[in-house]
C-alpha cells in the first residue's frame, strides 16, 4: 500500500471515529429537546454510535498494526504478520443492526403489540443474516463465498 493510500485510509478512519463519538455525545446531550416518545430512539442512536466508534477504533489500531510504516516517510506500507481482523465489523454489525431496528420501530410509534411482533421477526433475522455472512467473508474461495 502506498504512503498516499495509507494516509487516505488513516484519515477516513480517524474522521469516522471522531464523527461517531461526537454524534453520540451530541445525541445524549440533546435528548431532552426531543419529544418524550422519541427519547428512547435518541438514546439507542447514541449507543449505536458509541458501539460503532469503539469498533472503528479497534479497526484503526488493527490497521496500524497490519500496515506498519516503512523505513522512510514515502515508503510503502507492507502487510505485516499481524492479520487484518475482519471480525470487528461483524461484531459491530451484530450489535448495531438489531439496535437500529429497535430504533426504527420505536420511531414508527406503533402499538406495543405491533412493535413487539415486528421486532420478534426482524431482530433474529438481522442477527442471522450477519452470522451467516461471516463465513463468506473469511473464505477466499468463490463457491463458499457466494453461498454464504
Amino acid at each position: 500500500m502506498s504512503s498516499g493510500q495509507y494516509s487516505t485510509v488513516y484519515n477516513v478512519l480517524s474522521l469516522a471515529i471522531a464523527s461517531l463519538l461526537f454524534t453520540a455525545l451530541y445525541l445524549l446531550l440533546s435528548q431532552r429537546q426531543v419529544a418524550p416518545r422519541y427519547r428512547n430512539a435518541i438514546v439507542v442512536s447514541a449507543i449505536v454510535c458509541g458501539i460503532a466508534a469503539y469498533h472503528y477504533f479497534r479497526i484503526f489500531a488493527n490497521f496500524q498494526e497490519s500496515y506498519p510504516a516503512g523505513a522512510t516517510i514515502d515508503a510503502a506500507h507492507v502487510l505485516s504478520n499481524v492479520e487484518f481482523n475482519e471480525g470487528y465489523r461483524y461484531v459491530d454489525w451484530f450489535l448495531t443492526v438489531p439496535l437500529l431496528l429497535v430504533e426504527t420501530v420505536a420511531v414508527l410509534a406503533l402499538s406495543r403489540a405491533a412493535s413487539q411482533r415486528l421486532l420478534v421477526r426482524l431482530v433474529p433475522a438481522a442477527a442471522l443474516m450477519i452470522v451467516l455472512g461471516y463465513p463468506g467473508e473469511l473464505t477466499l474461495e468463490t463457491g463458499p463465498r457466494v453461498i454464504w
